[in-house]
């Protein structure tokens, strides 16, 4: 992730080189100090990749591989069935993600270079400054040195240095030059290089942030140049002043403002000087102004990059739409993406992305695999990938390429009018089963314990599979699932947990898992294990009374989820940022009509350590939100909320 944040503030920089170069120009156009449009492409360059990191809500993103799960070579995910068998080595390809310890080292150690460079420039200029003599020039107190100057040195006390041969000049050019270093100690020109320099410590990688203070150090000495000019200085002896000490080639104490900047700098002062401005030049301003401002917005609106993990986190709280009985290839390249990012990043040889649909048209199921000469149809490859819907009874599947071609392909398998070499065409190869026979999640009549074991297990994996999938992917010894449901048979919530020896009955297992409803009046509830042969326990309870004012809804209820509007820094756990301990806590609550979380709601269920739980608490306590509606009207939502800690320093 380092490496992508790096090019992506190489990006912005870039982006603010442009930036600078527009507004120096209107300024100079304007007739004012040019050294300010170089200090707002420093600080640019700098405040919108720190507000991305801080703010992230505010940017969009840009998906990164940062590597991949790995897949077996000869079909299916790697799950806890196939661990016990013997198979190749997964490989996973190169990412960007494996520089990261590379790019810390370097970061650091250049860092440590930029620093250590400028202390030994101002260790080396003091032993410098007692060596020279002080003396009275013309009314002024000035440093005398061998060949260093002339230039301004010093931050908190600025004095003026000038070389030993500068004292056989005429008294003009003499007062041309102590009036050039005045001009830089009375705009505190020092403080700007020195901020300058100090900036670069913290990104000594970026060359663009070296161009800008290279820039920025000219435009000092041009406004410098302007200021001497418009107290009186003569022009043309002012230049030939500029080229006799630039012939001179006088050393100059690292990042001091001086008379005798690089000769490169030279003929741009010069040309500065002596061209007049256009009679267009307001225009000229403006459009440069206004160039300015639209590369100001491109580089705010620029994706900030996230590992695809953060990417699909963010996905899955969006309900993807529902696909027509027979999805569309589009549609299931959309699917693919959105659920499976991760293959398309370095797609496989004989890649595949498998889909179950229920009754509905709603996801299910999905998994990831590679293809198989063994594979005698579509239909074959999604039972293997998935094998928990092997036993159900389905009316249609498909498989469709992830090209813009939109054609259907099957490798292995009969696809009418596509040959296996035009298959070859397609990278990744998404299949789809739809259980058109499944009954729905949300049917007329819920569960009930007089129902046939086949149809309460059908019912059980459906329900089970859409919530919680991570469940089933290694399913642990005492796995459960527990639901709420209305009246109506409408999930009010849901979690996923272990069952513990204390859980009396299938009733105990729901209110431990979904406390914010243990005083709900009931009237049924009960339990089923899945096709997983008892690995997994599916536990509800249904309520008596219908969606009223006072019941919660599910974020998949409601017409507008609330949405997450403001709140105070989470509050990082000291001891945890000592040790480095980074992680991704999942809290749930109730958020109420007003846009706050019920406090006696507020229930982590996944943390990577428990003393994040309680800054996670407090975090969602003291969020805004905007509340969610149903049919126009405010209710009670039930959500779960993301509470991310980094390390960023």
């Amino acid at each position: 992730m380092i490496a992508a944040w790096m090019l992506y503030c190489i990006g912005i920089a870039v982006a603010f080189v442009v930036v600078g170069e527009a507004l120096e120009r209107a300024l100079h156009l304007a007739r004012r100090a040019t050294r300010w449009a170089w200090v707002a492409a420093l600080a640019g360059s700098y405040v919108v990749p720190v507000g991305a990191w801080l703010r992230p809500s505010a940017f969009g993103e840009m998906p990164v591989p940062l590597g991949q799960p790995a897949i077996a070579a000869n079909g299916g995910p790697l799950d806890a069935q196939r661990l016990s068998g013997a198979r190749p080595a997964p490989t996973r390809p190169f990412s960007l993600g494996d520089l990261d310890a590379a790019l810390t080292w370097a970061w650091g150690l250049s860092a440590g270079a930029v620093a250590l460079a400028l202390l030994g420039a101002g260790l080396r200029l003091a032993a410098w400054r007692r060596r020279w003599r002080v003396t009275t020039l013309d009314g002024r107190t000035v440093l005398v040195s061998e060949n260093v100057g002339p230039a301004v040195i010093g931050v908190w006390r600025p004095q003026v240095v000038l070389p030993a041969w500068s004292l056989e000049l005429r008294s003009g050019e003499r007062r041309l030059m102590l009036l050039h270093e005045d001009e830089h100690v009375r705009a505190h020109d020092p403080w700007l290089c020195a901020a300058g320099a100090a900036l670069l410590v913290l990104a000594p990688w970026n060359p663009a942030l070296w161009w800008q203070l290279r820039r920025l150090r000219l435009a000092v000495e041009m406004d410098c140049d302007a200021r001497v000019l418009a107290r009186g200085g003569d022009t043309p002896e002012y230049a030939e002043l500029l080229l006799r000490v630039g012939q001179r080639r006088a050393r100059l104490p690292l990042g001091a403002p001086a008379l005798g900047e690089p000769v490169s700098f030279l003929g741009r002062r010069i040309r500065r000087m002596v061209t007049d401005l256009p009679r267009w030049r307001w225009a000229g301003a403006t459009a440069a102004s206004m160039v300015a401002v639209a590369v100001v917005i491109a580089a705010c609106e620029a994706p900030r990059p996230v590992g695809l993990r953060a990417a699909r986190d963010a996905s899955a709280v969006v309900e993807p739409a529902q696909g027509p009985y027979s999805p569309s290839a589009a549609y299931l390249e959309r699917l693919a993406h959105q659920y499976h990012p991760e293959v398309f990043a370095h797609p496989l040889r004989g890649a595949a992305v498998a889909f179950v649909f229920d009754a509905r048209d709603s996801v299910i199921g999905h998994a990831a695999g590679v293809r198989e000469v063994g594979d005698a149809g579509c239909l074959e490859v999604v039972d293997r990938l998935m094998p928990t819907f092997q036993a159900s009874k389905w009316s249609s599947s498909g498989c469709a390429g992830t090209s813009s071609t939109r054609e259907y392909a099957c490798v292995g398998g009969p696809c009418p009018g596509v040959s296996v070499a035009k298959a070859e065409m397609f990278p990744v190869v998404v299949y789809w089963k739809s259980l058109r026979n499944l009954p729905p999640v949300e049917a007329e009549r819920g569960p009930t314990q007089r129902q046939a074991p086949a149809a309460l297990q059908e019912w059980a994996i459906t329900l089970a599979h859409q919530y919680h999938p991570e469940v089933f992917v290694h399913p642990l010894p005492g796995a459960a699932v527990a639901f709420v449901l209305d009246a109506h048979d409408r999930v009010l919530g849901h979690a996923a947990g272990v069952r513990e020896p204390r859980d009396g009955d299938c009733l105990a297992v729901v209110d431990r898992l979904v406390p914010a409803f243990q005083a709900s009046k009931l009237s049924s509830g009960g339990c089923a294990d899945t096709a997983y042969r008892g690995a997994v326990v599916v536990y509800w309870k249904k309520l008596k009374q219908a969606q009223g004012a006072g019941d919660v809804s599910t974020e998949s209820m409601v017409d507008e989820r609330p949405v997450f509007l403001s709140g105070p820094p989470v509050r990082y756990p000291p001891l945890l940022r000592q040790a480095a301990i980074e992680g991704h806590v999942l809290v749930r609550a109730i958020i109420d009509t007003t846009g706050r979380a019920e406090p006696a709601s507020v229930e982590v269920i996944d943390s990577p350590h428990p003393g994040f739980n309680e800054a996670a608490r407090n975090a969602l306590l003291q969020a805004r939100f905007r509340g969610g509606r149903l049919r126009g009207r405010a209710v009670r939502v039930l959500i779960t909320f993301p509470v991310d800690f980094r390390a960023r320093g």
